[in-house]
């Protein structure tokens, strides 16, 4: 029993891995855009500057709010790519789980490698006074 368990384990993470990897968005700086951010008093502010190892283009940002039935509104979001560029932005636009943002923005987003900066503020986050805002990036459309 315990050696067809460590099979199916093993096979598990072998085409998990692949599949994963192949789909989402990679690395630190993602990785970091898509920890979940406080939302305190209805409202957060995000300034993160970070690497992104290989050009990436983003297909889906999809936005999740804990816990459920919560919304707000995206005042802006920029992403600012290694030459100073603009590489995404969207601003005034309201939120609730299961938005996508490149969607709702316009994207896709087109992040060269090199030091980039995801810089976010939101409002009018409730009716809960303890929220996070998510963002799950993926390089397929959602």
């Amino acid at each position: 029993m315990a050696k067809i368990f460590a099979f199916a384990l093993s096979l598990l993470i072998f085409f998990g891995a692949s599949t994963g990897t192949a789909n989402a968005a990679s690395g630190q700086f993602f990785d970091t855009i898509s920890e979940c951010v406080p939302v305190i008093n209805g409202s957060f502010n995000v300034n993160l500057p970070g690497p992104v190892d290989n050009t990436t283009i983003i297909r889906s940002a999809l936005v999740s709010l804990v816990p459920s039935g919560q919304s707000g509104l995206i005042n802006s979001i920029v992403i600012t790519g290694p030459d100073g560029s603009r590489e995404f932005g969207c601003v005034n636009t309201k939120v609730q789980s299961g938005t996508d943002l490149i969607r709702a923005c316009g994207g896709p987003a087109i992040l060269e490698a090199g030091n980039t900066t995801y810089e976010a503020k939101g409002t009018n986050f409730g009716p809960s006074s303890k929220i996070k805002f998510c963002v799950n990036l993926s390089s397929d459309f959602q």
